[in-house]
């Protein structure tokens, strides 16, 4: 834990410095939460009211990037608020296009995508999430045993969950990979990897013995 704190803290300083020295204030990590919500809701056939528009393009004239992104996203989380039901109906799509891929990539029919991204990600999809729900059942089972043999699925399974959950609020249209959610689905894919050659070299080993056994 400590060492993990020491390279987040020493990977996020740099750029906190920087904000500081640039905003004259303390931002963290600069968000552009609101800049990303808009065009992905403009994207998907929902824009703002011309009158939002106009006031919010003439409120962030002259403001730097930290108050601009402040102001879009106090202006898209009103309209969220005041039209829910036109947004949820944006979640399920942006659930699809984070765990498959956004619009413009769909339809692509290069063998250099094809072949390089498409039936890669399809191989980690099928090897991938048989493991990772078989780990959500075991989760269940020893739910109160204090057991953590799996901590590292269980940080990966986090890692993914909460990935998804973001990308399916603020969608996905300028995301062009899944990383680092590939990366937590590498390890899943490893176990059903490892599961498959167990099952296949253990009547392999039973027959070895036995032959060995006759002779």
């Amino acid at each position: 834990m400590i060492i993990g704190m020491l390279v987040f803290a020493a990977t996020i300083a740099p750029w906190t410095l920087r904000n500081y020295l640039t905003f004259n204030e303390f931002v963290f990590i600069k968000s552009n939460f609101g800049q990303m919500l808009m065009v992905s809701m403009s994207r998907s056939g929902i824009t703002l009211p011309r009158e939002i528009h106009m006031s919010l393009a003439s409120e962030v004239r002259g403001m730097d990037e930290v108050n601009e992104d402040k102001a879009i996203q106090k202006a898209m989380l009103s309209w969220i608020l005041e039209n829910p039901v036109a947004y949820l109906r944006l979640l399920p799509k942006n659930f699809e296009n984070f765990w498959w891929e956004i619009d413009r990539y769909k339809n692509n029919p290069s063998t250099s995508f094809i072949v390089g991204r498409r039936v890669p990600y399809i191989l980690l999809l099928i090897f991938g999430i048989p493991a990772m729900l078989w780990q959500i059942i075991q989760v269940g089972r020893n739910r109160g045993s204090g057991s953590n043999s799996n901590m590292y699925h269980h940080i990966m399974f986090i890692l993914i969950l909460t990935y998804t959950a973001i990308y399916t609020a603020i969608g996905t249209m300028n995301l062009r990979y899944h990383f680092p959610v590939e990366f937590g689905m590498f390890i899943f894919c490893a176990d059903t990897v490892l599961y498959i050659v167990k099952k296949v070299s253990l009547p392999s080993t039973k027959s070895l013995r036995w032959l060995e056994a006759g002779l």
